[in-house]
């Protein structure tokens, strides 16, 4: 009788090791399909923002190009402009001193 209880014991220990191998296994494999979903996950969004990344540093390139080509633009009338205002400028010098002329010829006669 006593080696049928040990026989016993040891194969309900062999079930309940086995049983419990079992449950780490499908538990593992739980926590590792769990990962693998969340690394997938992770991976769209790397992605989504790899590519929001690219799209805005085109955009900011295209900006800078664009700002360069007003500065060029700009950099030319400016001179324009700069030149225009130094003959206004001469144009209205020369009319005052053309008026003081006439109103001093005027005053002389």
């Amino acid at each position: 009788m006593e080696k049928k209880k040990k026989h016993k014991c040891i194969a309900f220990e062999k079930e309940l090791k086995s049983s419990l191998s079992k449950y780490r296994i499908e538990t593992l494999e739980e926590a590792l399909n769990g990962k693998e979903k969340e690394l997938q996950e992770e991976k769209a969004k790397f992605s989504k923002l790899k590519e929001d990344f690219k799209y805005n540093l085109k955009v900011l390139e295209e900006r800078d190009q664009e700002l360069e080509r007003y500065d060029i633009t700009f950099s030319g009338k400016n001179y324009f402009h700069k030149n225009l205002i130094l003959k206004v400028y001469r144009g209205c010098n020369l009319k005052n001193k053309c008026n003081g002329c006439i109103t001093y010829h005027s005053q002389c006669y």
